[in-house]
């Protein structure tokens, strides 16, 4: 979701954006040429967009109470000084939330107005800067199979695809706020004592981030039908909810939605096939045995999927341990589910997204289960599979969870060459391996000389080959930490 987000703001906060991603990476002095050439500007452009960063600092200091300091020198560049427990996703969300096309479509969304020239009027904007944000809105709902009607003021499309845009853009902007203002219509005490009450009668085990995210859901859902939107409920998503009433999930969201007035069964429906997607409803013994058996009844398509899934990639991608087995089988039909109700999303329904970093990182990777997954949709003939931007990330983290995550990529040959003792050498390999586990697939080599190491780790200043040495110190301080990740970062590229 940030990365198309990033699409919709102006050009001025795309800079930014990239400037304050780049610089929060490490707690260091960033030089005016570093940033000038991570950002492709030149140095004179790039000392104007510091100077609106210092302003949008400010700014965000005083509106969230966070505490950024953006310290600058002539010599050095500029240093981003973050206080726990604020992080620099308050920066990006401040500078969302100030741009006009995202305010727009936080208003396509739960606004209450008919019209265009409504929305201008009440909103004193210029008409032309209105249209060309809502050009960019129909290109960003284009890709998720959505539209907006620039006449109607509304948007256009499956209803369950804007819920999601919905859920993923409002818990993405307002998740470190008490209420958002765009939900002022729905009282907050009202939603957190309906939801309390589901949670009680269910015997759910819920932690506040999960509860929260279920009352933006709740609210949401309100928002839209009071704006006359309902969801239409497929028919190919039948087999997946029970519809028998004494299923008690199905009557505990029956009863919270009473509580706003609320009787449609779709509805209803709605709102209990996306709690199956939550993990917190498979930890009650009950209500994971009902949900499988009513998929194995019905004989669904996302229990076969997984099923086929789950052996396939324990035969052709990596082995699952029975200890792992159950709960990455429930993760990956949670997810499976997900992707057959919603399209073309390449985040979850909560706005993450990984896509960028596994095709930068992990490019092996990538190749493989895309592979992998146009195998399955060849065996299968199943759209599910079609959805191959998110299942790529939905598989790389099984592969991380069996800690093969780097099992695809390139071995890294590291030689160890100092005058310390074997066990220092020791602590030194286990160390570094500890550190990059999840990024490289380091191999430290023996004294052999009938292989060639891509890297010579010393401690010797006298010992350098060419640029095929490091120097480190023991024991291995931060900067060395750095300067390694990236010396291995530019080997990675090169071999991959």
């Amino acid at each position: 979701m940030h990365h198309k987000l990033q699409q919709l703001v102006t050009n001025k906060h795309q800079v930014l954006l990239h400037m304050i991603a780049y610089i929060s990476e490490e707690e260091r002095w960033y030089s005016v040429q570093e940033i000038s050439q991570e950002i492709g500007l030149v140095e004179r452009s790039v000392q104007r967009y510091t100077q609106l960063l210092y302003d949008l600092i400010a700014e965000c200091n005083e509106a969230n109470q966070s505490y950024f300091v953006l310290q600058m020198k002539k010599n050095r560049g500029v240093k981003l000084l973050i206080k726990q427990p604020t992080n620099v996703q308050c920066l990006t969300v401040h500078i969302y939330e100030s741009d006009n096309t995202v305010k727009l479509l936080i208003d396509l969304l739960f606004g209450s107005y008919n019209s265009t020239q409504e929305y201008v009027r009440k909103k004193d904007l210029n008409a032309h800067s209105v249209r060309q944000s809502l050009s960019k809105i129909k290109a960003f709902l284009h890709t998720v199979e959505l539209d907006v009607s620039v006449s109607g003021f509304r948007l256009l499309g499956d209803e369950s695809q804007i819920r999601m845009i919905g859920y993923s853009l409002s818990w993405m902007l307002f998740q470190s706020e008490p209420w958002p203002e765009a939900f002022h219509k729905v009282d907050p005490f009202k939603i957190n004592s309906a939801i309390d009450s589901l949670i009680t009668t269910l015997h759910l085990d819920i932690s506040h981030v999960r509860k929260r995210k279920l009352s933006y859901m709740v609210a949401i859902n309100i928002l839209r039908l009071r704006r006359g939107e309902t969801v239409c409920y497929r028919a190919d998503w039948e087999p997946y909810v029970p519809v028998d009433n004494m299923f008690e999930l199905n009557k505990a969201v029956e009863n919270l939605y009473q509580t706003f007035h609320i009787y449609s069964h779709e509805e209803v429906r709605f709102l209990v096939l996306n709690i199956m997607m939550k993990s917190f409803v498979y930890k009650v013994p009950h209500f994971k045995k009902k949900i499988l058996e009513n998929h194995r009844s019905t004989e669904s398509d996302v229990l076969t999927l997984t099923n086929l899934a789950m052996r396939e990639f324990d035969e052709k991608m990596c082995p699952i341990i029975p200890e792992d087995y159950e709960s990455i089988y429930l993760y990956l039909f949670r997810s499976h589910l997900s992707a057959k109700v919603y399209k073309q999303a390449d985040f979850d329904y909560s706005g993450h997204s990984f896509m960028d970093s596994i095709y930068a990182d992990f490019v092996n990777y990538h190749e493989r289960m895309t592979a992998f997954i146009h195998q399955l949709w060849l065996i299968s003939q199943n759209s599910l599979f079609l959805e191959e931007r998110y299942l790529i990330q939905v598989y790389i983290m099984v592969v991380s969870y069996t800690q093969m995550s780097l099992i695809f990529e390139p071995p890294l040959k590291i030689s160890l060459q100092t005058d310390l003792s074997d066990i220092h050498e020791m602590r030194i390999r286990e160390f570094i391996c500890e550190q990059f586990k999840n990024n490289f697939n380091l191999k430290f080599l023996e004294t052999d000389h009938s292989q060639i190491p891509d890297l010579i780790l010393t401690n010797l200043t006298t010992n350098i080959v060419a640029n095929s040495t490091m120097v480190i110190d023991y024991p291995l301080s931060h900067r060395d930490l750095f300067n390694l990740k990236t010396t291995l970062s530019k080997l990675k590229k090169q071999t991959t």
